[in-house]
């Protein structure tokens, strides 16, 4: 009897997919809805840039559907800052997707997000 087995790291299912997971975590969009794929893919793409120019992930990584997972962009890597990846790239997304409307939220949104990418930088395996 074969019993299907799942990768999980820091809490992250790492055969996920990348937009269906960040389309639940922005704003409880289902999988199957599929009319706001093309700007969240876009906003993805740009949060896996910035992580790549910061040392993480693997190399020139996009996504174009909901096939990419986790585990794609991150690799075979033991990495164990995998829940921050995941929270970075919803952030950024939620930043750009949903903007704040309160100045002071976005401003700690702004905060939150320099932060995540120097402490991220600071525990990257990769040299840049």
């Amino acid at each position: 009897m074969n019993i299907p087995c799942t990768l999980i790291k820091g809490g992250i299912e790492m055969n996920e997919s990348i937009l269906d997971s960040v389309k639940q975590d922005v704003g409880g969009i289902e999988a199957d809805n599929t009319d706001f794929d093309h700007d969240i893919i876009t906003f993805i793409n740009n949060a896996l840039w910035r992580l790549n120019t910061l040392g993480i992930g693997i190399d020139d990584f996009r996504i174009s559907d909901r096939t990419a997972t986790w585990n794609d962009f991150v690799g075979d890597t033991t990495d164990k800052s995998i829940d921050s990846i995941k929270a970075y790239v919803v952030d950024s997304v939620r930043y750009s997707f949903d903007p704040p409307t309160i100045g002071s939220v976005m401003t700690a949104v702004e905060k939150r997000l320099d932060k995540n990418e120097w402490l991220l930088q600071a525990t990257s395996d990769k040299t840049t």
